[in-house]
């Protein structure tokens, strides 16, 4: 009778697991390892939620249409790896008691490019057949961009300088609602008049006087700005007018994706690691040679240094440090680039990961948005007209409200200047890259006001997410309002205090 028990076990044992059964791994053991928005995170299936990058917690219900599957450990669930030969496999996790049951499901093609996860696409290197050789396209050749001479700059080409900018009036304004500030509040703003198709006047003014300050604070990702930029530039550099192919040649291995997709996940997403590999692709010495991209807007004294989630970057294999930039190859139709390595070689004195200032980053805002009104001296090589596909769409991903929840500084100053349309098409007259780390919470907006008025505004404060919401609620009527360059009313006299009845002289 045993032997029978035991030969039926065998049979049973041997018989292929159904998709919605996988043989399951040891909790707590067995990891995914996932292409998500461009990265390649590891999960481990005994979570019940992941968090990403942009600190969004996930459950794993969520992940079932941004995940694919490439390895997993130990070499007990090998099962699992063999999914990575399948086309874009999804995953859904349940919980079954004390294990997992995994089963598996062809991805939905994304619907459009905002809900598209920017996944990267390995190139087998090192097993398998190789990858097919590129013709030889267009040779590479350095961008060399004319070394900026900020004496010649007039501030209302985004160019203002400290002693142009009023350091009493934005503060008295606020106080005037009784507004308290938050802890380490700072905050710029700018009003700017355009006449024709130029800019006609700038000015700004500075809550604290500190607005220039690059220390005491964490800009966290705003600074996402300046590496979308520089990327922008840099293919434009080689002669692409439309966002090009990207495949970026690691140590490990290979992977490719899509500019437009990178420019997108670290702009509206706030992508961290696609926000690294934007810095690669624009380059280090391009973002802060002499002639970088920083120096010809007008930042003297930003930086971006270090990779954002570093232990998932080193994960990957890379250093921390973005100095070097590793080979790769744009591609676009029949334009090809092979691009070398580029090592740092610029100097820096930022000590952080990334640093700037609040009147820095309206300075970059300000170019990206008013690059047609600026004159040809003073642009950015970010295209005009046919050729600047990439600068709209990095105007778009600029303009997208984010999906995560409640938005009270967006909200506050959609209060004052409302947008066309309602629900998901409403569009707005805002543009705006915000940063949230270690509680350090900040906020760059370009607004449209009306007519020919354009404002400026960034601010930062410490103390959580809702930090800045007060602050967002005043300066949002500030500005609608005009209350910084509207002239002072004449003071009104004020009344002579009433005679006390006792001390008044008796009327003959």
């Amino acid at each position: 009778m045993l032997p029978k028990l035991l030969l039926g076990l065998a049979l049973l044992l041997a018989l292929p697991a159904p998709a919605h059964a996988a043989p399951r791994c040891d909790r707590g053991a067995t990891m995914l390892s996932c292409q998500i928005d461009g990265d390649e995170r590891t999960f481990n299936l005994s979570a019940s939620q992941h968090y990403l990058s942009d600190k969004r917690v996930w459950t794993a219900s969520r992940l079932r249409s941004r995940c694919r599957v490439v390895s997993a450990t130990p070499s007990g669930c090998d099962w699992i790896g063999a999914l990575a030969g399948s086309p874009a496999v999804a995953v859904t996790m349940q919980p079954i008691g004390k294990a997992e049951v995994i089963s598996t499901k062809p991805a939905a093609k994304p619907a459009g490019l905002r809900d598209a996860p920017v996944l990267a696409t390995p190139i087998r290197t090192a097993k398998g057949k190789p990858p097919k050789a590129t013709k030889p396209g267009a040779k590479y050749a350095a961008a060399h961009f004319a070394v900026p001479n900020p004496k010649a700059w007039a501030s209302k080409d985004c160019a203002w300088r400290s002693d142009e900018v009023d350091t009493t009036r934005l503060a008295a304004a606020m106080k005037a609602r009784n507004f308290k500030p938050p802890q380490h509040f700072r905050a710029f703003a700018a009003v700017i008049d355009l006449k024709g198709d130029g800019v006609a006047s700038l000015r700004a003014f500075d809550y604290d006087g500190h607005g220039d300050d690059t220390g005491g604070w964490n800009p966290a990702s705003t600074v996402k700005l300046f590496t979308a930029a520089g990327a922008i530039e840099f293919a434009r550099s080689q002669g692409f007018a439309t966002a090009p192919l990207v495949r970026l040649k690691y140590p490990r291995g290979e992977v490719e994706f899509s500019l437009s997709q990178l420019v997108w996940a670290a702009i509206w997403k706030s992508d961290n690691i696609a926000h690294d590999r934007l810095t690669q692709i624009a380059g280090f010495d391009e973002l802060h040679g002499s002639s970088g991209i920083l120096a010809r807007a007008g930042l003297q004294n930003s930086a971006v240094m270090r990779a954002y989630m570093g232990t998932q970057w080193e994960a990957e294999g890379h250093d921390r440090s973005l100095r070097d930039s590793p080979a790769l190859q744009l591609r676009a139709g029949k334009r090809v680039i092979d691009v070398p390595a580029r090592p740092g070689m610029a100097k820096s004195s930022c000590g952080g990961a990334a640093c700037t200032s609040l009147q820095e980053l309206s300075k970059m805002m300000c170019v990206v948005m008013l690059h047609e009104q600026l004159p040809p001296g003073r642009r950015l090589a970010l295209g005009t007209g046919k050729d600047a596909a990439m600068l709209r769409h990095l105007r778009e991903a600029l303009r997208a409200k984010r999906d995560k929840g409640p938005d009270p500084v967006w909200e506050a100053l959609v209060a004052q200047f409302p947008g066309k349309g309602s629900g998901d098409t409403a569009t707005y007259p805002l543009w705006r890259k915000g940063g949230f780390s270690e509680d350090w919470i900040s906020d760059n907006f370009f607004i449209r006001g009306k007519g020919s008025r354009r404002y400026l505004l960034s601010m930062s404060a410490y103390g959580g997410r809702g930090a800045l919401t007060g602050a967002a609620q005043v300066l949002a009527q500030v500005l609608r309002r005009d209350e910084l360059t509207a002239k002072k009313k004449p003071a009104v006299p004020a009344k002579k205090p009433a005679t006390p009845a006792a001390a008044r002289p008796v009327r003959p």
